[in-house]
């Protein structure tokens, strides 16, 4: 099973600008050139597993959530903060539909 590098590149894309983030200031934290970035936001090249983990890092968003495994870009410090909170599988997967729901609104209000 392959990754998706056009879903990839566009949930980075996503990420980004949920961040508030140019490509050119993501590109000068990474070390690489805005170019480049250019490729993997398009789905033009595979990052390495290195570079990957740094966006992960840098645009707080989980791993699977960028290589498709999941459907939610929740952060690690929202993961923490359900973990941390004592909910029921229940009670976090509304609170999940609910982020998802969201990000839409928040999407528009931004752009």
């Amino acid at each position: 099973m392959g990754i998706d590098l056009k879903l990839m590149g566009q949930r980075i894309r996503e990420a980004r600008r949920m961040r508030q983030m140019t490509a050119e200031q993501l590109a000068e934290q990474l070390g690489i050139a805005a170019e480049s970035l250019g490729h993997i936001e398009c789905g033009n090249c595979r990052p390495s597993l290195t570079l990957l983990y740094t966006i992960s890092v840098i645009l707080d968003v989980s791993l699977d959530y960028l290589t498709g495994r999941s459907l939610s870009p929740e952060s690690r410090i929202v993961r923490e903060e359900i973990e941390s909170a004592g909910l029921t599988s229940h009670q976090e997967e509304a609170l999940q539909k609910m982020i998802r729901s969201l990000l839409p609104v928040v999407r528009d209000l931004i752009d």
